[in-house]
């Protein structure tokens, strides 16, 4: 009859009208862009840094992974093995960007790794389309929704980071880290900058920034200008905490960045003496986790709330 052919017609253009609906949708949902540096010996603890991510956020997740270029094919398998609905950018980055600009002066040659200095080039590295993202080291787990850090206000500053003292340092009678431990203040360099020695420092490990602003105050050639200058002269790194990529950030952002909530930063839990003070209560409690410090959870049974990590931790795909 002629009214069934109506009312099926009419399902049939209802039915694509929703599938249409549904498709300009997703289309046009702006993903939270959260970029990661890591390293073939690191990438059990990517992976559960991805799988922590992508389980506790909501929102749409799109992730930039930034590498050697010798270490794309492993990461592949990985990918492939847990992360084929993922959606993934893998980035190269080549190391001649920062070779001869570093000088390690301290016990941890690790901290001259070329991927350590990644992400002072995120902007040249990534689309040029992407404003705001999350930047995070590979030794962290996520534990709150990554949309609540990544609407963290940047005020008037291209990035946030969360300070060495905080509310959870003060309580824990934590560690915190001060410029003193970082930068040489008898070089005349740093005397000029009129830095305050006991200025607490921010762990650059952890940041949400705004990369239009970052290209507009030129950063990445600002923090370019202090690894050169260390080459040549002790301006940073013969200090208790050490050099790597993290001094010239404590530079170019001094008084300079917006600060992220405390729970969105809750770090040391790879150093024994800092993660005796972290109560279980507060692990819980934390957005996000940070094994700063030498002992990582996918190798050393002496991390503090490996169990944690556990949680989130994938097998070792076949062939690697």
């Amino acid at each position: 009859p002629l009214w069934r052919c109506i009312v099926l017609c009419a399902l049939v253009v209802a039915i694509f009208g929703v599938l249409w609906l549904m498709t300009d949708t997703s289309a046009s949902i702006e993903p939270i862009h959260v970029a990661v540096s890591s390293s073939r010996a690191n990438f059990q603890g990517l992976a559960a840094l991805l799988q922590s991510a992508s389980s506790n956020t909501n929102a749409y997740l799109r992730f930039h992974i930034i590498v050697l270029d010798g270490d794309r094919s492993h990461l592949g398998v990985w990918l492939a093995a847990h992360f084929s609905r993922l959606d993934v950018q893998v980035v190269t980055f080549d190391p001649a960007r920062v070779q001869g600009k570093i000088k390690i002066r301290g016990a941890r040659e690790s901290l001259g790794n070329p991927l350590n200095y990644a992400r002072y080039y995120l902007p040249s590295l990534l689309p040029n389309d992407i404003n705001k993202l999350v930047y995070l080291d590979d030794d962290v787990i996520v534990q709150g929704d990554l949309a609540e850090l990544h609407s963290v206000p940047l005020g008037p500053y291209a990035v946030a980071f969360g300070a060495d003292c905080t509310w959870i340092s003060k309580q824990y009678h934590l560690f915190e880290n001060r410029y003193s431990g970082f930068l040489n203040f008898k070089h005349h360099a740093i005397r000029k900058l009129g830095i305050d020695p006991n200025t607490c420092s921010f762990n650059a490990g952890v940041f949400v920034a705004d990369l239009a602003d970052w290209r507009k105050t030129d950063v990445t050639v600002q923090l370019e200008h202090w690894l050169k200058l260390n080459t040549l002269e002790d301006v940073y790194g013969s200090g208790p905490a050490g050099g790597g990529s993290q001094p010239p950030m404590l530079i170019v952002f001094h008084n300079n960045h917006a600060e992220l909530p405390a729970l969105w930063h809750v770090r040391g839990l790879g150093s024994p003496m800092t993660s005796a003070s972290l109560p279980e209560s507060l692990v819980k409690a934390a957005k996000l986790l940070h094994w700063t410090g030498r002992e990582k959870p996918w190798r050393s049974s002496k991390a503090r709330y490996r169990n944690v990590f556990q949680t989130y931790q994938l097998p070792v795909p076949m062939g690697v």
